[in-house]
């Protein structure tokens, strides 16, 4: 089932401009806010990714946590959007809605070329993500995903198989969407390495420090970013350091070719810090920040995810509120990116990007 197989078509457009088209058919598990973003993003550039890449993507089936949709013919994006508004539930879109139905169920119905996982995972067993992605590409499928768990638990696993099935698997919105840290990799195609990585990559426990500096209490912090729609109603995976150490494995799985599992990680979140140290290191012209750390002890790469104390004037230090940096420690010189968080949509962008990728280097070859 690989792209050079996919259908082409004539397209026409109100621009009386007609093009060709490569029809690529996609199935998505998981309709939260990434993937409700992808849709948007779909919907939103359809003409244009017609009119740069040549490109229509088809979404046959949708699964979220009620069942599935499911459709040979591609499912109505406008209708599904107003589906899950108003119900909350895909099995209920009209005629090719099923309750029940997995994502196990879509990817044996449908002759779909790319799986996109943006379902959400246990930390500690990468399900049921780990095995929707291992049965997709089983069946000849690409994997585009930002599922941080599974990936994190799993990648070792998930790439040998992708070798051997002659697929790709494509994980950029699995770390820092708005920072493009995984084209940092240039660096290694150059021969020039990456001695370490430092990286503020969860919003919410950054935003919590950052209001806890200015005198909030903790209970104050994780209630404001919960109320904008950053924090989880249980936030315990972002303040315990769990989600920064899944992203540290991943960047450390593609960028220093490594073979790390969340086990690898030494984690210790903020949850166990108090107003009263952080102002009294403030007094001292220090901040507290959660890091993920990647660094080199000869041949040994050691990764930790934990509240470092730094200087006022460091980088990472000037990273507040919602804002998200990684710096690239190499042998040229660091490289210090920094961004502001802004939600679901850079990651289902990432998705998409990931996606046209695929496609192009499949015609490349």
């Amino acid at each position: 089932m690989h792209l050079t197989h996919l259908k082409t078509v004539r397209i026409s457009v109100s621009l009386e401009r007609c093009w060709w088209a490569m029809i690529v058919k996609i199935v998505l598990a998981g309709y939260g806010g990434i993937g409700r973003a992808l849709v948007m993003a779909i919907r939103r550039h359809r003409v244009e990714i017609k009119k740069r890449y040549g490109l229509e993507f088809d979404l046959m089936g949708v699964a979220d946590s009620s069942g599935a949709a499911l459709s040979q013919n591609g499912l109505d994006l406008g209708l599904l959007e107003d589906v899950k508004a108003k119900t909350g539930r895909v099995s209920d879109y009209p005629k090719f809605g099923r309750e029940g139905a997995s994502v196990s169920d879509l990817l044996e119905e449908t002759d779909a070329e790319i799986l996109f996982d943006a379902s959400s995972s246990d930390i500690h067993s990468g399900e049921p993500g780990l095995s929707n992605m291992m049965h997709g590409l089983s069946r000849d499928m690409h994997i585009v995903t930002t599922n941080k768990a599974a990936l994190a638990k799993g990648y070792r696993c998930l790439s040998k198989k992708a070798k051997e099935m002659h697929v790709a698997l494509k994980f950029r919105g699995c770390a820092c969407t708005t920072i493009p840290c995984f084209d940092v990799d240039i660096y290694q195609s150059l021969g020039l390495g990456i001695c370490g990585i430092e990286a503020i990559v969860n919003a919410t426990s950054n935003y919590v420090l950052s209001r806890m500096s200015d005198g909030a209490s903790r209970h104050e912090a994780i209630r404001e970013a919960q109320d904008q729609g950053i924090a989880e109603r249980d936030p315990a995976l972002d303040l315990d350091g769990w989600d920064t150490a899944c992203k540290m494995v991943i960047l450390a799985n593609w960028l220093l070719n490594g073979d790390f599992a969340l086990e690898d990680v030494e984690v210790r979140g903020i949850s166990n810090l108090t107003v009263e140290e952080i102002m009294l290191a403030r007094q001292k012209g220090l901040v507290y920040r959660n890091v993920g750390e990647i660094t080199r002890d000869n041949a040994r790469i050691n990764l930790r995810s934990y509240p470092k104390i730094m200087t006022i004037n460091e980088p990472l230090a000037l990273v507040r509120n919602l804002q998200k940096a990684i710096l690239f420690h190499t042998e040229i010189g660091d490289v210090f990116i920094r961004t502001e968080h802004a939600g679901a949509l850079p990651s289902a962008y990432a998705l998409l990007q990931d996606a046209i990728e695929i496609v192009g280097e499949r015609n490349d070859r």
